[in-house]
């Protein structure tokens, strides 16, 4: 059970994470939007996990990412 609610956190906040990356990119004018394929959204996916998994929330949340968690 406590493993299905990590889990479900973990999409939460990958999916936030993602969404601030693909944000950030378009902000800087580039064009994104034109580039996702399904394989690239799993490589934000990858990316996203990695910074979970290498920093953690207590890092993610001294960062000044609260809304992430």
């Amino acid at each position: 059970m406590l493993q299905g609610i990590k889990d479900k956190r973990d999409k939460l906040v990958i999916k936030k994470i993602k969404t601030s990356l693909i944000n950030a990119l378009a902000d800087k004018d580039f064009p994104i939007d034109d580039l996702l394929t399904p394989k690239i959204e799993q490589h934000f996916d990858t990316l996203a996990q990695a910074i979970i998994d290498e920093h953690g929330f207590k890092k993610l949340s001294e960062l000044g990412l609260k809304h992430f968690l």
